[in-house]
């Protein structure tokens, strides 16, 4: 199960199916969740900083085995990040808002149990989809008797799941400049938070 997860830990696209010694990046690769991301997903205009007048995109978050774009962010490479106090901010920083998507499979596996052990179930892929939905559902009512306020610059995203059509090519300079853009802010004042530097001092 590959997933595309927002900031409520909802599910905003799911590709179920593949093997797991594909890996991600190779599941992503020929799946219709690589496919015309920017096509297939309205993102909204590029926002400022907060704190800053510097515009930058709205971004998913991956791994390094994945293809650094404008619409796809990636962390640096580990012996750069090494290197690099600033490098290694940014991908801590990222691995932070990474998070995200792994606590998002944990809640799902606390709402529906059949996920701790092995499914054997045919067709599986009918199974998880429709726990994918269902656990959409109640993330929205959740959602709506913790909190009256919705965000207004969210993301113009579908409310349930829907597959997502590849994209190819490697990374281009502007690509890079988004991701730089990203790490020079995070180690401003602005952006920075108090333990980023120490965490990565420990850590180097």
């Amino acid at each position: 199960m590959l997933a595309l997860v927002d900031h409520n830990y909802k599910i905003l696209a799911v590709d179920v199916g593949s093997y797991g010694t594909e890996g991600d990046a190779g599941t992503f690769a020929k799946s219709p969740l690589g496919n015309n991301l920017s096509k297939a997903i309205k993102f909204p205009p590029p926002g400022p900083l907060p704190g800053t007048q510097t515009l930058l995109p709205y971004v998913i978050l991956e791994d390094e085995a994945f293809k650094l774009t404008t619409t796809l962010m990636r962390p640096y490479p580990h012996n750069k990040a090494k290197a690099d106090t600033d490098k290694a901010i940014y991908n801590y920083r990222h691995c932070l808002a990474r998070r995200t998507r792994e606590n998002a499979f944990g809640i799902l596996c606390q709402y529906f149990r059949i996920f701790f052990t092995p499914i054997a179930v045919d067709p599986t892929v009918l199974i998880v989809l429709g726990a994918c939905i269902v656990y959409n559902f109640l993330r929205d009512e959740r959602s709506s008797s913790s909190c009256d306020e919705t965000p207004s610059d969210v993301m113009d995203l579908p409310r349930n799941i829907q597959p997502l059509p590849r994209r190819k090519g490697n990374a281009d300079f502007e690509a890079y400049n988004v991701r730089n853009q990203f790490r020079k802010y995070y180690c401003s004042r602005e952006g920075q938070v108090a333990w980023q530097f120490a965490h990565v001092e420990r850590v180097k």
